[in-house]
């Protein structure tokens, strides 16, 4: 039986698809026997990418990837090697993530990467605002703080299902705002970075993209990210191909490699 904050996760996704989904799925066996000391782990001092948002930031990707270079990842208080689908988000397919730590290793911007991605399918802005979702983050936080690690980045990737769902634009910027505001309060020092991102066999929505532009502010160390609609390569007319995984890894590395520092 899942435990009750997964299980909430469970009811919110189930609400938001018109067909039954598991919120998040079980770890595989393959990545039981892909598990670290998390001594191993903190022992190569790896800069930590904590990941929020819907499927294409979750593991919904057409292929499964992994690397190999010291990418690592971590699910309630377990270190793994990263291997996809990462556990703790939704699906059982590929993420950009592995890719995008080697993309941050190989530019010689970080020694290894710790990645902890919390990404649930078809979760709308509000749904995050929400204690379901939020204590998953908030657990987060205490079990990185048990690692004596906190966050080098957040990035967030999500808007599809507002766009699908034709949430009004005002409701949009209102949640999108509280959300950044909460996230402020678990990590008051951590830069984040928002995707614009609408596309999931619909158009491109101008509404929501013009709140995900608008709410970047420099003063409260919220930053762009990547332009996700700009990527056409989708295997479902949603979720990224593998030759999109890796154009959405790149787009984030473009993104986000002015906020790290060689080792």
């Amino acid at each position: 039986m899942l435990p009750a904050v997964l299980a909430g996760v469970a009811a919110l996704v189930l609400q938001a698809c018109s067909k039954p989904a598991a919120a998040l799925a079980a770890r595989s066996e393959a990545q039981s026997n892909l598990a670290i000391d998390c001594a191993q782990v903190l022992a190569q001092q790896p800069v930590v990418v904590l990941v929020l948002g819907q499927s294409n930031a979750a593991n919904h990707g057409q292929a499964a990837t992994s690397v190999a270079h010291p990418v690592f990842t971590t699910y309630r208080g377990q270190c793994y090697w990263a291997h996809d689908p990462l556990p703790g988000a939704s699906g059982n397919g590929g993420s950009p993530w592995p890719q995008y730590a080697q993309l941050l290793i190989e530019a010689k911007l970080a020694k290894s990467v710790l990645i902890v991605n919390r990404a649930v399918t078809a979760t709308s802005i509000k749904q995050w605002t929400e204690p379901a979702l939020f204590s998953a983050i908030e657990q987060v936080s205490s079990d990185l703080t048990a690692l004596k690690l906190r966050p080098t980045l957040l990035l967030f990737q999500q808007g599809e299902a507002d766009a699908r769902e034709a949430t009004p634009v005002a409701d949009f910027e209102r949640d999108l705002k509280v959300f950044l505001g909460r996230l402020r309060g678990v990590f008051p020092h951590t830069p984040i970075l928002l995707s614009q991102s609408s596309i999931c066999r619909n158009a491109a929505h101008a509404g929501i993209r013009g709140k995900q532009a608008e709410v970047v502010s420099l003063s409260q160390q919220i930053y762009p990210g990547p332009d996700t609609d700009r990527i056409a390569e989708r295997h479902d007319g949603c979720h990224f191909s593998s030759l999109g995984l890796q154009q959405l890894a790149l787009a984030w590395f473009d993104a986000s490699k002015a906020h790290f520092s060689s080792p």
